[in-house]
């Protein structure tokens, strides 16, 4: 067990630490000719990259989230005198490192930055050319399981999009303990115990509300967006009361109806309480005073299964699980091989095998029979069938989510099948695999990308910009992406096309039907997956 969340965790992470990436900082000689902006808390001094796009990096949307404001909401910044250096990313978020393991992400998706309590900052790329009219905004939720990531990773530099026209904001956010823990004493201070890390979001956000017009951006057209743990977010944030004052439109990659579970209040209290029991402390108080550092390490002494992996956010309150707002436009969608990386794990060789993955999820013997035999008539090996079948699975998690909760009229959907080059070869598509084609960022790490990798980089930019750069109520993303009420989305080919196909044939959507009427399971991952 201990292995496969060690697994899940590396996967989990992909796009984990940001670090400061080249072409970042500004030389002293030419401070006076940078470029400035005004914000609600003082001067900003940026830099102008040699492509003119004008990136303002580790700007503060809220105080130091260490001591006396440790799991607190955020705080407000203080306002500062003269002009603040914005020409490098701020610390990272307190996180442990991921474990050494054989994976198919790169350097491009982990780096290795400072990393400090006092990390709540975002980065702005803008476009070189100003205009009269504003400009829309992208903000960026990283991933990481909660656990890990930042804004600045290489992947994530938005460079190559504020190129097309748009400004491009990357977050950090409280993670782990420090962004998700419940503990009774934190319940009497507030109704926000294991709620941090999303407090931190919608922080950035009024902050981006607040300011982004110094910047040229449009309060009125601003898409947030994430992949994984920044996808769920994404969803929390759809919950949220006030989500169409903050954001008019949404993108969730990898995914909408995930599967990922979260602990309920109860739940968070127990793990605070054991938190507090491996630390010797009295009370919150006591904790709040202990270094970070120590309290991080000291997760993994908790007696429980891979406690790192525990603190995720609880959603209830304005971040119910169950409401999304159905008035804003989402684009959302999978990888085709989501499980790669695990599925040598469950060793699916035979026939029996992957009896065993589709069970675990299906439940009932009829339904797992006829699945297996649907499945092998498909694929030519046991192990590509469970391929197949954990895709649809994420598919038809997709169908039901937006039938429960959004409005399908309001919703693009698409699969990236596309395997992109190695170091490592094997993994397929993997999770995360479409972000360095999405955002542009192809020069980042080892991976041989062709003259074909390109085009594609450029296909799917078209299509996310056409989404963000949409009017609040309309669903554009392409004439030939149709909204997903028809039962089509957008499939991104081995081939490296695109083309819209149906998302589920109707004799799969009937035993998935009865599956879940039988208890079965739907998700991103395998029943045995992250939980």
């Amino acid at each position: 067990m201990n292995r496969f969340y060690g697994a899940m965790l590396v996967c989990m992470l992909a796009g984990c630490n940001g670090a400061p990436g080249t072409d970042t900082k500004a030389s002293n000689s030419q401070a006076d000719s940078e470029p400035r902006v005004t914000v609600s808390d003082g001067d900003l001094q940026g830099r102008t990259l040699q492509s003119g796009v004008t990136a303002f990096l580790g700007v503060p949307y809220a105080a130091s989230t260490g001591g006396e404001n440790r799991w607190r909401p955020p705080q407000p910044v203080a306002a500062w005198q003269g002009v603040r250096d914005a020409t490098h990313f701020g610390p990272d978020c307190l996180q442990l490192p991921p474990p050494s393991m054989k994976a198919p992400w790169g350097p491009e998706f982990l780096t290795d930055n400072d990393m400090s309590e006092d990390c709540l900052s975002l980065n702005i790329w803008m476009p070189s050319t100003r205009s009269d009219n504003k400009v829309p905004v992208l903000v960026w939720i990283h991933g990481g399981a909660f656990i890990g990531g930042a804004g600045g990773i290489d992947i994530y530099h938005g460079d190559k999009l504020a190129e097309q026209g748009i400004i491009v904001v990357t977050i950090n956010y409280r993670l782990d303990v420090f962004g998700f823990a419940g503990h009774p004493e934190l319940a009497t201070e507030s109704d926000y115990e294991g709620q941090y890390g999303l407090l931190d979001q919608v922080a950035a956000i009024k902050w981006v509300q607040k300011n982004i017009e110094a910047f040229g951006g449009d309060p009125d057209n601003v898409t947030v967006a994430g992949q994984s743990a920044g996808a769920d977010s994404v969803h929390a944030l759809m919950a949220h009361p006030e989500a169409e004052k903050l954001f008019a439109k949404a993108i969730a990659q990898s995914g909408s109806g995930m599967g990922i579970t979260h602990p309920d209040r109860a739940k968070a209290e127990s793990l605070g309480l054991a938190l507090q029991q491996v630390l010797n402390a009295d009370n919150i108080a006591a904790m709040r005073a202990l270094p970070g550092k120590e309290i991080l390490e000291n997760v993994l002494n908790i007696p429980v299964p891979m406690a790192i992996m525990q603190f995720r956010p609880v959603r209830d309150g304005n971040f119910s699980k169950q409401r999304s707002n159905k008035n804003i436009s989402l684009l959302t969608g999978f990888t085709g091989n989501e499980n790669s990386y695990f599925l040598p794990e469950w060793h699916v060789e035979t026939e029996d095998d992957l009896r065993g993955v589709i069970k675990a999820n299906m439940v009932d013997d009829t339904v797992t029979d006829a699945m297996v035999k649907l499945y092998l008539q498909e694929a030519d090996t046991p192990q590509n069938a469970a391929l197949q079948f954990l895709r649809d699975r994420a598919l038809m998690s997709l169908l039901n989510w937006a039938e429960q909760y959004h409005d399908a009229a309001n919703i693009l959907a698409y699969q990236f099948d596309y395997v992109p080059p190695g170091p490592p070869e094997g993994f397929g598509s993997f999770h995360s695999s479409e972000i360095p084609y999405v955002f542009g960022q192809l020069d980042a790490g080892d991976r041989q990308y062709s003259d074909a990798d390109k085009a594609l980089s450029e296909l799917l930019q078209n299509h996310w910009l056409a989404f963000i750069k949409s009017g609040k109520d309309k669903v554009i993303a392409g004439d030939d992406w149709p909204a997903l009420a028809s039962g089509q989305l957008l499939v991104v080919g081995k081939e490296g096309n695109a083309a819209a196909e149906p998302v589920l044939t109707e004799d799969k959507i009937q035993l998935f039907e009865e599956s879940l009427a039988a208890g079965g399971t739907l998700g991103m991952f395998s029943a045995e997956g992250f939980h």
